[in-house]
C-alpha cells in the first residue's frame, strides 16, 4: 500500500510538471478549437 501511494505521488508530481509545461499551449489550442466558453472550461478542468 505504501509503495503504491509513493508511486501515485511521484506520478501525479510528474503529471503536474508536464501540465505546467504545456498548460498555456493546451489552453490556447482549446480556446482556438472550442466555440463555447463551457467547452473551454470543461476541457481546462479536465486538464487540471
Amino acid at each position: 500500500m505504501h509503495q503504491f501511494l509513493v508511486c501515485q505521488l511521484s506520478r501525479s508530481a510528474h503529471l503536474a510538471e508536464l501540465t505546467q509545461r504545456t498548460i498555456s499551449y493546451q489552453l490556447e489550442t482549446l480556446v482556438w478549437s472550442c466555440p463555447t466558453k463551457a467547452c473551454v472550461t470543461q476541457q481546462a478542468r479536465r486538464i487540471q
